[in-house]
């Protein structure tokens, strides 16, 4: 079997607002980017996103399209000498974008793949289709959102979702499903609970997507459905009135300019919940914040939502860290947290606001807040804090 692609990169300013994207057919691309990132990483990112996509099809010979003679000669030519001497030049002088040079170079090991050159913006279609797409994901950073991209490679197993009283379907024509088990760049090893006692029984395998949320969710109802029909006992409010949705909606506490939501499903369980990033700006920080269904708690899903949305935020974003905050008693989350490499950073005391039905706040418990860094999230490592 072939696999046919066309990779492209896009940079509004070089650097400025980029995005990426490979693609082979209507129903088989990718597509994602940074807020400030240049051409030449955008066009090395599509390749290894494609090679990363395809990796189950290693028996396939990969045929490249790609406009940009920087990336072939690289990948071809030039990176055999930069590894022997360690990734530089010649002249010693460090090799430009050698971080991804590095992982190219891990992902083409033992594939079968050629490259070959097109002229761009000439009318091929491929990489006409793979132009737009990286050109559009650059333009969402550019307007303060972040590209959902595509659907992915073509055999990746598409969730089974199902109909839930409490978690409402997306609409019935949803965008891309965005699986973090697809774009984690290696396994993670598991951090031991202290507390036997504490742990929880892992959920059934499967594999968790994310499907984004819509403004029609929230026109329909859908997402007032969920929340009002739910209780989230470690939440801020933990049964929120039909009123307190609204005000969150206007508010812009789920979609807006700094502000991303997705529905989670589980391949085999299907609908657990919902998630809500947020952006942090000026610093390049992500914020995350998890919704669990009723009938979703206690399974041990809580970590491979985490990764999920990690995955999530550290390949198509420019995102140096990504943080949450938990309550002192939520033990399942907390031990997620520990189990994906998350560090605690702060421990607040009295630090948990808790609002009633009458908007009266309480202090009466302890907060604690937990970090990922992209370097560990990449690594597989955890990086102590300083002091």
């Amino acid at each position: 079997m072939i696999i046919t692609a066309a990779c492209d990169g896009s940079s509004l300013g070089n650097p400025g607002p980029a995005g990426w994207a490979w693609y082979v057919d209507e129903t088989c691309w990718d597509a994602g980017g940074w807020e400030s990132s240049t051409n030449n990483r955008g066009e090395l990112t599509a390749v290894l996103e494609l090679l990363r996509a395809t990796s189950s099809e290693r028996d396939c010979e990969l045929i490249i399209k790609c406009d940009s003679q920087y990336v072939i000669n690289s990948l071809t030519k030039w990176r055999f000498g930069w590894k022997q001497r360690g990734w530089k030049k010649k002249d010693g002088k460090p090799v430009l974008n050698a971080d991804l040079m590095e992982e190219l170079d891990k992902a083409l090991q033992g594939r079968e793949v050629s490259f070959e050159w097109v002229k761009g913006h000439a009318g091929h279609e491929l990489n006409e289709a793979a132009d737009i797409r990286a050109r559009e994901a650059a333009t969402a950073y550019q307007n303060g959102s972040i590209p959902t991209g595509g659907p992915g490679w073509k055999s990746s197993p598409s969730p089974s979702v199902s109909s839930s009283a409490s978690l409402p379907k997306t609409s019935s024509n949803p965008p891309r499903e965005l699986s973090g088990e697809n774009i984690s760049p290696q396994s993670r090893q598991a951090r031991p609970v202290d507390d036997e006692s504490r742990r929880v029984k892992p959920a059934s395998s499967g594999r968790i997507s994310l499907l984004p949320l819509l403004k029609e969710d929230i026109s329909t109802g859908n997402l007032e459905d969920f929340l009002t029909s739910n209780h989230f006992p470690f939440l801020p409010v933990r049964a929120p009135s039909k009123t307190v949705v609204s005000n969150w909606v206007e508010e812009g506490y789920f979609l807006g300019k700094n502000v991303e939501s997705f529905w989670i499903d589980h391949s085999a369980l299907g609908p657990l919940g919902l998630g809500v990033l947020r952006r942090l700006p000026p610093l390049p920080g992500y914020y995350v914040e998890i919704f669990l269904d009723k009938t979703a708690r206690e399974k041990g899903l809580y970590s491979p939502i985490l990764r999920t949305l990690a995955a999530y935020v550290f390949t198509r974003t420019n995102a140096h860290r990504l943080s949450g905050r938990v309550r002192q008693d939520n033990c399942e989350l907390i031990d997620s947290f520990v189990e994906c490499q998350w560090v605690c950073e702060s421990y607040e005391r009295q630090g948990w606001a808790e609002i009633d039905r009458k908007d009266t706040k309480s202090w009466s418990y302890d907060a604690l807040t937990y970090c990922l860094l992209r370097t560990d999230w990449q690594d597989g490592t955890r990086t102590p804090i300083g002091i």
